[in-house]
């Protein structure tokens, strides 16, 4: 109510899907919507926000909650080369209730890419 008495008119209806899958622009924090495996994730990172707020390191507390604002397109960039784009999207198949499917292409992903920087 008082959003809308600010912007003079009413706001703006939500475009985003709780039912569609979980996509590369879809946030960390809207998987936790999806499923166990999400909400695992997103309490993990949670939790690791409210612990370094303990030990009295704010900045690490920020840096996890900057996380889960992140676009599942940006884990890869954001991983330093750790997360490639197929590991990204198995994870997306985890994320999306297909655990076991994206569980085995996160691991042949990985398996692929530890054999190509062996060769290199």
């Amino acid at each position: 109510e008082d959003f809308t008495e600010l912007l003079g008119h009413p706001l703006p209806e939500s475009g985003w899907d709780e039912d569609a899958p979980i996509g590369l622009n879809d946030t960390i924090a809207q998987s936790a919507y999806k499923g166990k495996f999400a909400r695992f994730i997103n309490g993990c990172i949670r939790l690791a926000s409210k612990f370094s707020l303990l030990i009295g390191k704010p900045r690490w507390a920020n840096n996890a909650m900057f996380i889960t604002a992140l676009p599942f397109r940006g884990v890869s960039r954001l991983s330093g080369g750790v997360f490639d784009a197929a590991m990204r999207d198995a994870l997306l198949a985890m994320v999306n209730g297909h655990f076991l499917t994206g569980l085995g292409s996160l691991v042949r992903s990985a398996i692929t890419k530890n054999k190509r920087r062996k060769t290199v």
